[in-house]
């Protein structure tokens, strides 16, 4: 049986799968640290995200996250590289 190769939406590398210290699973990208996207997990298949916006930046895509105080932002995928960041309006990257 063979498994599905999945590529990275911000540089097109291979996704590798891994799984943290509390038992869960996640993805990112084979050009590490180079890239440095990293998805969630659903039964073994990468979550991409619906809709990709492009950072600014032109090496990565904007990335829904959630700050320590619960608000929603939009950052780079390659923060600490780029560390440009975008309020959230109604699910979409205010830019």
């Amino acid at each position: 049986m063979y498994s599905q190769v999945h590529f990275c939406p911000a540089c097109n590398g291979k996704l590798l799968s891994q799984t943290n210290r509390h038992g869960q699973a996640f993805w990112f990208c084979e050009r590490k640290p180079e890239c440095k996207i990293q998805l969630s997990d659903d039964n073994e298949q990468p979550v991409f995200p619906k809709v990709i916006h492009r950072c600014s930046c032109g090496k990565g895509i904007l990335l829904q996250k959630r700050g320590y105080q619960g608000k929603t932002f939009w950052g780079c995928s390659q923060y600490s590289v780029c560390k440009r960041t975008f309020n959230d309006q109604s699910g979409k990257p205010q830019v």
